[in-house]
């Protein structure tokens, strides 16, 4: 967690100041930005050709449900 909280905080660029290199590091979420998607098919074009770029969309996965707040014990309500 130390590692992925330094991420979070970011590095110093210099002119373009501190960047966090990753999002909230707590999170089971696979969605990428349209930007994010947009720059690295870019890159990938550029440098590998357009036969390594992937061109099918997969199906969004259903996020699982969480329980509500529960009480840990029918005792504490004593």
């Amino acid at each position: 967690m130390m590692i992925a909280q330094q991420l979070y905080e970011g590095i110093d660029l210099g002119k373009e100041g501190t960047v966090g290199l990753i999002t909230y590091m707590r999170t089971d979420s696979t969605r990428i930005s349209n930007t994010a998607i947009e720059e690295v098919s870019a890159f990938i074009d550029q440098t590998y050709g357009k036969n390594f770029l992937n061109t099918t969309k997969r199906p969004a996965k259903r996020m699982k449900m969480h329980k509500m707040l529960t009480k840990p014990s029918a005792r504490l309500l004593r």
